[in-house]
């Protein structure tokens, strides 16, 4: 079951480079650097006057750079829960488990976004940028593996039918003295692979439950450990898909000609 093509598994695989809006890190200004000043009251003792009053807030300029690139995400990801509740490729269970986890990564954004008024220092700005992206970049994989998962799972189906309408084309080519020796062995190699689709389903099914496991507040090795498994359990049905179309398109060009 499960799985079109692994490329967009091996870019899940370069997620240990964080993109930080430069908005969101730059130096804080500098406040005033004036001092309260004494003066003398009447009774001989000195009183302060304030400036702390009314006093700008020294990381204006990052907390407005943190928000708008928390606000990037959750759009980003607003987009993508969008696509998956409305995809026709995931299978009933998975679109419904995959539109649950990106709702949860959006939550952890909204959570991140809440945190940006009480941060009290640039390193903690910093932080919540770090979290941000960290939390989109879990969802994205979680589709990524999802999606891939359940291509494989509803190939086998399609290839099938396909073979089956194949062999008779191929079966009264043959009756018409067509030599179909290559196309005949590309038809029993497409019998292989999608056996093999069939063998690797409960790996691509074990793909999904682990990346949907995955906490959108994960760090980054412990995202990239689970996106390597999902990688080695879908390799195999990859492998075979990508026979598999490669079979077909053997006998279809033999059946040309």
């Amino acid at each position: 079951m499960r799985l079109t093509s692994l490329c967009a598994a091996a870019a899940l695989a370069g997620l240990a480079s964080l993109t930080v809006p430069a908005a969101a890190l730059a130096a804080p200004h500098s406040p005033d650097g004036r001092h309260a000043q004494g003066r003398a009251t009447s009774h001989g003792h000195a009183t302060t006057r304030s400036h702390d009053r009314g006093k700008a807030d020294p990381l204006a300029g990052q907390r407005k750079g943190t928000t708008a690139a928390i606000a990037a995400q959750t759009r980003s990801l607003t987009r993508l829960l969008a696509a998956e509740k409305a995809s026709t490729a995931l299978n009933t269970t998975d679109r419904a488990a995959l539109a649950a986890a990106t709702q949860q990564a959006l939550d952890a954004l909204a959570a991140d976004s809440a945190a940006v008024g009480t941060a009290t220092s640039r390193t903690g700005l910093h932080n919540l940028v770090l979290s941000a992206v960290r939390t989109s970049q879990v969802a994205r994989a979680q589709d990524a593996v999802v999606r891939l998962a359940d291509a494989q799972e509803a190939a086998p189906t399609a290839l099938t039918q396909e073979a089956t309408d194949l062999q008779g084309q191929l079966d009264t080519a043959t009756t018409a003295g067509t030599d179909t020796t290559a196309a005949t062995a590309a038809l029993a190699d497409l019998a292989t692979q999608l056996s093999a689709l069939s063998a690797n389903a409960a790996n691509a099914a074990g793909a999904v439950t682990l990346i949907l496991a995955v906490s959108p507040t994960a760090s980054h090795g412990d995202l990239l450990t689970a996106v390597q498994a999902a990688h080695t359990a879908l390799a195999p049905g990859n492998a075979a898909l990508a026979r598999a179309k490669a079979d077909v398109a053997v006998v279809k060009d033999a059946l040309d000609h």
